[in-house]
């Protein structure tokens, strides 16, 4: 009856297109929300999973439905990752112990992953004509943002020492799990956003030191030094970018990639020196990697 309403001008003074049914159903959606929220106070949970259930099967049809309209989809995006914000936040208000760590995090991968989309779908409108590079550059941003909204979520979300031991029996750091869906997000964001760039080679070459710099705070941050090895990578690539854009002859490549190893070697020195030999592996090895790699072209 909603789609047959809609379809009448019911809700609305002009007749809807096509996708724009997909907002016409992200609306009832949140009032089956709200309205599982009311029949919740005044009744048990199980009066109002049906509602609940049914705006959660809407959303993801109605995402589908205008995925190739703009205008529909900066609006259902945007609404949708409210919802599902909305969702994680009423979970972990009534999650209570065991349920914590499964309940809380489950809608937190929609709201935050919906973020970007929205955002892309925004520049979409507004900028019909945005070229795929500045795309990418407004998808880069959100990698910082994913490392600081997770370690805010962490830090939000700590359990209680009542709840770790209830929790005890689940393998891994009790903490890590509510901040991985805004750090996913950032990754991904990033990921999307060097593919983007990546016909322009000089962006390409700043953004691939970007990128680097963004691994090595992830290995600081997660204490975890298999991060450097990426980063280590990047950083040559963009240096060989950048090279064949200055016009440097490709005999000449060779010579900076063994002075890059040379300073991959001294900052292996240097983090032995102040204690942080659990991160001098790597920039080694690739050290090494980048003198077998610069003698060939020398």
């Amino acid at each position: 009856p909603w789609t047959i309403l809609t379809d009448l001008g019911w809700f609305t003074p002009y007749r809807l297109t096509v996708p724009g049914f997909a907002a016409s159903w992200t609306a009832l959606a949140w009032g089956l929300f709200v309205l599982s929220m009311a029949v919740k106070r005044a009744a048990p949970w199980r009066y109002a999973l049906p509602l609940r259930a049914v705006a959660h099967v809407l959303l993801p049809f109605a995402l589908l439905w205008g995925i190739a309209d703009a205008e529909t989809s900066r609006v259902t995006c945007g609404l949708v990752a409210l919802y599902y914000g909305l969702a994680a936040w009423l979970d972990y208000r009534d999650a209570r112990a065991v349920p914590l760590r499964a309940r809380v995090t489950r809608w937190l991968y929609p709201a935050l992953g919906l973020i970007p989309v929205w955002c892309v779908y925004v520049m979409a409108w507004y900028v019909p004509k945005a070229p795929h590079q500045l795309y990418g550059l407004m998808l880069l941003p959100f990698g910082p943002l994913g490392l600081l909204a997770g370690h805010w979520l962490r830090r939000k979300l700590r359990i209680t020492n009542d709840e770790a031991n209830l929790q005890s029996s689940v393998p891994g750091p009790q903490s890590f799990v509510y901040g991985l869906p805004a750090y996913l997000t950032g990754y991904v964001a990033v990921i999307v956003g060097t593919m983007l760039v990546a016909h322009v080679a000089g962006l390409l070459s700043l953004v691939l030191l970007y990128d680097a710099l963004l691994l090595l705070v992830s290995a600081r941050i997660f204490r975890d030094p298999l991060w450097l090895y990426p980063a280590a990578l990047l950083a040559p690539i963009s240096l060989l970018i950048a090279l064949d854009q200055a016009g440097v002859p490709g005999n000449r490549h060779g010579w900076w990639l063994m002075g890059l190893a040379t300073l991959y070697f001294a900052l292996t020195w240097l983090l032995r020196r102040v204690k942080l030999d659990i991160y001098s592996t790597a920039p080694l090895a690739v050290g090494f990697v980048l003198l077998a790699v610069g003698l060939p072209p020398s």
